[in-house]
């Protein structure tokens, strides 16, 4: 075997080496960007509804704020009679986040991706009433 001959298989080992590493690397981190991206969500809808819970408890004239974040992909948030959800679609896949409060909520939730400061405010009927604070 020449000496270039062997130079030119170490180097292409080493290409296949870097090339693999490439592909793992953008998959893990795709991967990790969607799983925190689920997260956020998660987090955001929790919060709000503990909050919404929080001001029930404690009666009409309460109120509360908390402050939450909508990832990217977000695509909307919606308040039906006890539940919220939010949804986002990360790369074509779209995914709904649920939670379910004690209270029946009112109001309207932010329809945009970002950090948003939400007012939770228990009404005199007895609803719950969700805004951007």
């Amino acid at each position: 075997m020449k000496k270039g001959q062997v130079a030119l298989e170490t180097i292409m080992i080493f290409g296949l080496i870097i090339i693999t590493l490439s592909v793992v690397v953008a998959f893990a981190t795709r991967e990790a960007s969607q799983g925190f991206a689920h997260q956020q969500a998660q987090d955001a809808v929790t919060a709000i509804v503990r909050a919404a819970d929080t001001v029930y408890a404690l009666g009409p004239g309460s109120e509360q704020y908390v402050t939450v974040v909508f990832p990217g992909g977000f695509e909307n948030a919606t308040i039906q009679g006890r539940s919220i959800n939010l949804r986002i679609n990360i790369q074509g896949v779209a995914s709904d986040f649920p939670a379910r409060s004690l209270a029946n909520l009112t109001g309207t939730l932010p329809q945009s991706r970002g950090v948003h400061r939400i007012k939770a405010t228990a009404l005199d009927s007895g609803l719950v009433e969700l805004e951007q604070g």
